[in-house]
């Protein structure tokens, strides 16, 4: 019960933040605040052949900030979530985090972009085949400039990190930094090409665990803006090859893809694709090769009603140290989603989703429904 009590004092203290925060005048910044609250039934919340179910209660809360000025723009939000499990009370969780972006554009021709992020998570990891709990900080930015109508270059760098407070995973780490040539094939649509340096790491290892990630390559092409007549995103394209820090891994090679894609077919309906493959690290100390790809719907049916659905496939091959964790998973997904606006501010919700995962690791091979319903304020 205290834990019970203690969730719900929290999230009701963000909630009052929050409505404080919303109803001031910051100078020339914009509040936009959040709360919700959901309850949902999962049938497998640990994600492997075990198929626990349990039904899962969350509440959550937040603020953004955002204040634009002349060539400078920053967002810094703040939020909490909690969830309480009616079974498995030692999957309770409240979990905070922060962001903030910053965009710096001094001329048409030059523009910098900055974000940082931290956040606590509690979920069911894929990867893992369980519920993982872990402390993810994030740093990234970018530099652009045109040195002519025509061409220019993009700088970017990336670093991610992510502390795991469930024994026996590992520490995860990786930073990358890049550079693109820029040609402007018109005012809506850019093409790139360039090569991206990274390393990926693991840390804080079990026992006889070897570090599963090594030195990354990529060398992509690709374009960005207006694809096509109300077809708007981005298209990159290339080999990805990983030189691994631990012999007995050997080097690894694979197509690399990072699409996403917005096709406005009419005025109430919106197609998203979006499409990813490339190596990874995971907490089990293994190296993976993963693809993602999933095609959603938006469908505004009524003034004040939406439907959101999606199909999506995923592939992943892993491997590790002698052998343990490595497998070849592949499965499908469907989930669709009912949205109602009580009114401006206030809408309410109810989803459903199906996955199916094959493997040939029997601690993999699962199915898993679920269903919910959920209210959201905005304010």
């Amino acid at each position: 019960m205290s834990k019970f009590v203690l969730h719900h004092a929290s999230v009701a203290c963000a909630a009052l933040i929050a409505a404080s925060l919303s109803a001031a005048e910051i100078g020339r910044s914009r509040v936009v605040s959040t709360v919700g609250a959901r309850l949902d039934y999962d049938s497998n919340i640990f994600v492997n052949n075990s198929e626990v179910h349990d039904w899962v209660y969350s509440m959550n809360g937040g603020v953004r900030v955002i204040h634009d000025v002349s060539e400078l723009t920053t967002d810094v939000g703040v939020w909490a979530n909690g969830q309480i499990f009616t079974d498995h009370s030692d999957q309770n969780s409240f979990d905070p985090g922060i962001d903030a972006r910053l965009a710096y554009v001094p001329s048409d021709k030059t523009n910098i972009k900055v974000g940082t992020s931290w956040r606590r998570s509690s979920m069911a990891n894929e990867a893992l085949n369980t519920r993982a709990k872990s402390a993810d900080f994030a740093l990234n930015g970018q530099w652009e400039h045109l040195a002519s109508e025509k061409f220019g270059a993009r700088l970017t760098g990336d670093y991610t990190k992510s502390d795991y407070r469930t024994a026996g995973y590992s520490d995860l780490a990786n930073y990358s930094v890049g550079v693109d040539a820029i040609y402007v094939y018109s005012p809506k649509l850019k093409a790139l090409a360039g090569v991206t340096w990274g390393e990926s790491w693991t840390s804080h290892r079990s026992f006889n665990r070897r570090n599963p990630g090594g030195d990354d390559t990529r060398y992509t092409v690709g374009f960005e803006g207006e694809l096509a007549p109300k077809v708007t995103g981005e298209l990159s394209v290339g080999v990805q090859k990983r030189s691994f820090a631990t012999a007995s891994f050997g080097d690894n090679s694979s197509l690399y893809l990072s699409t996403r894609l917005t096709w406005a077919a009419a005025q109430k309906t919106v197609w998203n694709l979006r499409a990813s493959q490339g190596l990874n690290v995971t907490a089990a100390d293994q190296s993976s090769k993963n693809f993602d790809s999933s095609l959603s719907l938006t469908q505004e049916l009524a003034e004040r009603l939406s439907l959101e659905g999606s199909v999506g496939y995923t592939r992943a091959n892993y491997s590790s140290f002698g052998g343990a964790g490595a497998r070849r998973d592949h499965g499908a997904n469907a989930r669709l989603r009912l949205n109602y606006a009580l009114s401006e501010s206030a809408s309410i919700d109810a989803s459903a989703g199906i996955r199916d995962n094959s493997s040939d690791l029997a601690t993999s091979d699962y199915q898993q429904f679920n269903f919910g319903a959920g209210f959201t304020y905005r304010f």
